[in-house]
Order: C-alpha cells, then sequence, then structure tokens
C-alpha cells in the first residue's frame, strides 16, 4: 500500500498529494514548451516550420519570380524578404545574404517598371544588407563598409542579371521580356 507523499519546494510550503498531479503537469507543460521553442528549426515564420522548408519555399519563389510577370514577381520577392526576414535559419549570415540578393532582384524590377522611388529604397536595403552580411561572416569594418558602398544601381543590375541569366539559360527573367 503506498503513503501520502509531500513535496518540498522551494518556498519551503508541503505540497499535498491531490495536488501534485496537477503540478507535475503543470511543469512538464512548461519544460515540454521550452524545450521546443528552444530547438533549431522549431519556430516558424509563415507556417513553415524548418529551415528546409523555409529554403524550398525560397527556391520555389526565386523560380516563380524567373517565370512571371512583373507583379507576380514583384510579389514573390516580397514574399521571399519577408521569410528571409522573419525566419530563424541557422546562420544569420545566410539570411543576410538572402536578403542581398532578393532586394537586389526587388531593385532591379523596380527600375525596370520605371518606379525611381522604390528601387532607390531597395538599393539602399541591398547595401545594408550586404553590410550586414559582411558583419556576421567576420569580414573587417573597412572591408565590409567598402564593399557595400561599391555597389551602385548598375553593378547591382549587371550582377542580377548574370545571375537571372545563368540560372536560366541565358533567358533571364520573364519580367526583363515583357518590358
Amino acid at each position: 500500500m503506498l503513503r501520502p507523499v509531500s513535496v518540498i519546494l522551494p518556498s519551503c510550503h508541503p505540497v499535498k498529494k491531490s495536488s501534485l498531479p496537477h503540478f507535475l503537469r503543470t511543469v512538464s507543460m512548461l519544460f515540454v514548451l521550452l524545450l521546443a521553442l528552444s530547438m533549431p528549426g522549431c519556430k516558424s515564420s509563415q507556417g513553415l516550420s524548418s529551415s528546409k522548408t523555409a529554403a524550398k519555399r525560397l527556391d520555389q519563389l526565386y523560380r516563380a519570380y524567373l517565370a512571371d510577370d512583373l507583379d507576380q514577381a514583384r510579389q514573390s520577392m516580397l514574399e521571399a524578404a519577408a521569410i528571409l526576414e522573419t525566419h530563424p535559419f541557422p546562420k544569420p549570415s545566410a539570411s543576410a545574404h538572402g536578403l542581398w540578393l532578393t532586394y537586389s532582384r526587388l531593385f532591379v524590377l523596380e527600375s525596370t517598371a520605371g518606379n525611381d522611388a522604390m528601387a532607390d529604397a531597395y538599393l539602399i536595403k541591398v547595401r545594408y544588407w550586404l553590410l550586414r552580411r559582411s558583419e556576421l561572416t567576420g569580414d573587417p569594418e573597412e572591408k565590409a563598409v567598402e564593399t557595400a558602398d561599391g555597389v551602385t544601381a548598375e553593378k547591382c543590375a549587371e550582377l542580377v542579371r548574370k545571375w537571372d541569366n545563368d540560372f536560366t539559360g541565358g533567358k533571364g527573367a520573364r519580367y526583363m521580356l515583357q518590358q
């Protein structure tokens, strides 16, 4: 036959047997919640439960950007930026790299569309994320600033067109052909 058990908590008040299961259940649930939140890849961003899922979605969005008209390409890159800015990737420098590329594409897209104010805003973000990526990868501050400062509108457009042409076998992004 089992005897009633009491547990001494840090406050030195005994907990009676009848409240022990509730106390343990509460502590267990809190522990599981904290454990789940602390594990890499278990946090979500826009319903994305892992970095692998997020990376797959980013690839889909890049392919859509290449294949769609200007408005859909814009929406794809805006969604990609939102994922990259909110999803907790294991390496922050990878997010910064992705944001640099995404805002580079948005810069070229808005330049092509004739939205100069938006293009200028995206070029500022391109420089920021390039600077941030350099910092996160351990580049000396002077080199990071020099790299970010060296990104001109022309250089950014040239790089985006090269990436897009390389990926599409020379065809480039569809929205570019429609302008």
